[in-house]
């Protein structure tokens, strides 16, 4: 009776003891919040102790109640934690590496924090020493018994086994994120740590869900910003007595993305009402957003030996012919020069058909980013200029079993790819020619857009772009430019932010070898040096 009440917002509430009170507006909400977490368990309401957190700070108001003993015990030791100073940790004696002061105190943050129960985000901005806090804190909590799970990119499991055998070479690594995985189900406990990846997450049995890990740690976590998707699923369901997510852009697009990170590290704690007001609030924002991104990807071993053969190979054939028949007469050969250093950004068989080198950071990072979203509605449109590098990623969505679409400019029945797009919830990823795609098309079920290759004259990544990002979308729009460190297309972006008049130019014809002939004219030696860096 007493709970019917509270939910039909009576002001005057009975009682068992007959007695009858007068509720004030204010205690009426708290209350219907508090109801609102409560779950039936055989014939009681309980709430889940993972929410005394807000259940604190919803009471903290109502200075004359007077807290349960749980809630009374939690609101002591947060405040231990928050003391500056209060049991102080230090990496382990015989751990290899030596903290900085700002790392030692987040060493010490997330031991506090993890002890009290709270799943945690250490958000750290890249390269200032996430991964060497978290395997110090994981030194100190090593057990016989007991392994905790590290999950990342694919392309971050080298780094991962790399940086342990650095600082604590005498922890038990069980790499499980290659194809033969199934001998070591049984026996996680006998290691430290196990690293696996988003991938083997989202396709692996029971095995990892079902196990009861020490620390769960997500690397990169913000691939489990759509709760929709099945990754996202996937790291909500796994057991661990500790959470922390490492990310140092845990908030890329909207605020409904809170919404899954919370749900990993402190599932129930922010409630439905919460939960709701974040994503409402994200859908009443996103209403035509257009959100540009810039997604840098490294090169791994065999890419970076070929590019720097082709870079080493035309640069001396550059100078060469520079030497012969001056600057001038040798532009063609520097269009060339970019050119192919472009496609090797893109894949080594873009130069080289016969090479056996599967490796491309851009097809890696793309196929990560594809998992993401996988389980979800979203539908996601991938752009290069190169056709041979989009049938390079029909391979890969083959492997995969993700149903795609295609269009160039060899398409003849354009219409109806499109409308297939549009209306099959079953076609998730469109791959388009970015000259092909450009223009004509209205492609707004997508809500994820690939730029590949950055195209010489931006204006056409725009048309491209707004084949998604148009009237009639009614989703926020999220594009990707993928770009491949320490590389030409990084120094064609320099160059184009230190010479406004020569992108004017530059960007004077529609096609690309006008275009290149454009910047060409312009360029000097000391732009083709920067370029060829």
């Amino acid at each position: 009776a007493i709970t019917r009440s509270i939910k039909q917002s009576h002001t005057i509430i009975e009682l068992s003891d007959g007695k009858s009170h007068l509720i004030q507006p204010k205690a009426q909400r708290t209350l219907q919040r508090l109801l609102s977490l409560l779950q039936r368990k055989n014939d009681s309401l309980v709430l889940d102790p993972r929410q005394l957190p807000l259940i604190d700070q919803m009471l903290s108001d109502f200075e004359a109640i007077e807290p349960s003993p749980v809630l009374d015990e939690y609101r002591k030791n947060l405040r231990a934690a928050q003391s500056a100073g209060s049991e102080d940790i230090a990496p382990s004696p015989h751990f290899k590496g030596k903290l900085r002061p700002y790392q030692n105190e987040g060493l010490n943050w997330l031991n506090k924090m993890t002890n009290l129960s709270f799943g945690v985000c250490l958000a750290d901005e890249m390269g200032l020493g996430k991964t060497i806090q978290i395997l110090a804190l994981l030194d100190l909590r090593r057990q016989s018994d007991s392994a905790s799970l590290i999950v990342m990119p694919r392309s971050l499991v080298g780094n991962w086994k790399a940086e342990i055998a650095r600082f604590v070479p005498d922890m038990k690594v069980l790499d499980y994120s290659g194809p033969r995985r199934d001998a070591d189900k049984d026996f996680f406990n006998s290691w430290d740590v196990v690293l696996t990846t988003y991938g083997v997450l989202l396709r692996e049995d029971e095995s990892l869900m079902n196990h009861a890990w020490q620390h769960v740690i997500l690397d990169e976590a913000q691939a489990i910003k759509n709760s929709r998707s099945l990754t996202a699923q996937a790291a909500h369901r796994l057991s661990a007595q500790y959470r922390i997510a490492l990310s140092g852009t845990p908030l890329e697009n909207d605020s409904s993305e809170l919404v899954s990170l919370f749900r990993f590290l402190n599932p129930a704690m922010l409630g439905p009402e919460t939960e709701k007001a974040l994503l409402d609030g994200s859908k009443d924002n996103e209403a035509f957003k257009k959100i540009i991104n810039t997604l840098t990807c490294e090169m791994g071993d065999a890419q970076k030996k070929t590019y720097a053969e082709y870079l080493i190979f035309y640069k001396q054939k550059i100078t060469e012919q520079i030497a012969r028949e001056g600057f001038g007469k040798s532009k063609l050969l520097m269009i060339e020069a970019l050119l192919r250093l472009r496609q090797i950004c893109c894949h080594p068989r873009l130069v080289k058909a016969d090479d056996k080198t599967t490796e491309s950071a851009k097809l890696d990072i793309l196929m990560e980013k594809l998992e993401e979203i996988q389980g979800s509605s979203d539908k996601v449109l991938i752009f290069s200029q190169f056709t041979s590098f989009l049938h390079l990623i029909e391979e890969r969505l083959v492997e995969q079993s993700i149903v795609y679409e295609y269009l160039d400019g060899q398409t003849k029945d354009r219409t109806k790819r499109v409308k297939r797009f549009q209306d099959d919830p079953e076609i998730k990823v469109f791959l388009i020619s970015l000259k092909a795609g450009g223009v004509g098309l209205n492609l707004t079920a997508a809500r994820y857009a690939f730029i590949m290759d950055p195209w010489w004259n931006p204006a056409v990544e725009e048309q491209a772009m707004a084949r998604a990002h148009r009237i009639g979308q009614d989703k926020q729009v999220i594009i990707y430019k993928v770009v491949v460190k320490d590389s030409i297309e990084e120094k064609i972006l320099e160059l184009q932010v230190q010479k406004n008049d020569l992108v004017r130019e530059f960007m004077d014809g529609d096609e690309s070898g006008v275009q290149e002939k454009n910047l060409l004219q312009r360029i000097t030696p000391g732009d083709l040096e920067l370029l060829m860096s």
